[in-house]
């Protein structure tokens, strides 16, 4: 009987701690993947095909 209760405890305890992990990496993907740094005002882009900048403003007057 002990051997029927490990072999039922092991897939659920792998299985919570898979739930664990992807919880973790689910609240914790924006620091993960992003790493957010300002820029100056007045930073240039530098691409190698040509493109023109565009500012667009909003309603409320923020640019």
């Amino acid at each position: 009987m002990r051997l029927h209760a490990f072999l039922w405890a092991v897939p659920i305890g792998l299985a919570g701690l898979y739930v664990v992990i992807c919880l973790i990496y689910f609240l914790s993907q924006d620091a993960i993947l992003f790493h957010p740094e300002r820029l100056p005002r007045d930073y240039s882009f530098a691409f190698e095909e040509p493109f023109r900048e565009v500012y667009l403003s909003a309603d409320t007057g923020m640019t």
